[in-house]
């Protein structure tokens, strides 16, 4: 049996999602509510901060989606065939790794350049870490239901979900204390 190699699979699905309008319109999306948010004054920095990172947890599920939508089902047949699911699933989730590490550092430079209110170094990377949680958790669940093979419909309807569920538990931000 033939394995491909893991970094060519995922120069493969990183020439995919550059090549995809949805990731495309997944990374304008992230754009706008930074934009939305810091067009005005956005509050405390940790606050607004926390809001992004809520909001980064769908975008970053439809730029995932949209990545994964965008490579072709036989190409996956094959890299299954010659690696395994648990190999390809490894090169499917780079791509969408590197977007929401994008995501976060625009994410911390928009509240860094764009909110008047001082931030101590600590409230920034308290900042960072939320938005690659939110981001990670957004990308694994749609890298999760691409791979039981739910539909594109019922995977909107649960990434929404899990962010008004988790946007609504006191305990966490932005809802929770920050």
């Amino acid at each position: 049996m033939t394995v491909v190699p893991l970094a060519r699979a995922a120069r493969l699905g990183l020439a995919t999602a550059a090549s995809s309008r949805s990731v495309l319109a997944a990374s304008f999306g992230w754009l706008v509510v930074l934009a939305a948010v810091y067009a005005a004054d956005a509050g405390p920095p940790l606050s607004a901060m926390a809001f992004t990172a809520a909001a980064l947890l769908p975008v970053a599920a439809w730029a995932t989606a949209a990545q994964l939508a965008a490579t072709s089902a036989d190409l996956r047949q094959v890299l299954t065939a010659a690696d395994g699911q648990a190999r390809t699933l490894l090169a499917d989730a780079v791509p969408p790794g590197l977007w929401v590490l994008a995501a976060t550092v625009a994410g911390v430079a928009a509240n860094w350049l764009a909110d008047p209110h001082p931030a101590p170094l600590r409230d920034r990377l308290l900042g960072a870490v939320l938005h690659l949680l939110c981001g990670c958790v957004g990308a694994a669940l749609a890298l999760v239901l691409h791979a039981a093979h739910v539909a594109r419909g019922v995977q909107a309807l649960v990434v929404v979900a899990a962010t008004l569920t988790s946007a609504r538990l006191a305990w966490l931000p932005p809802a929770g204390r920050c």
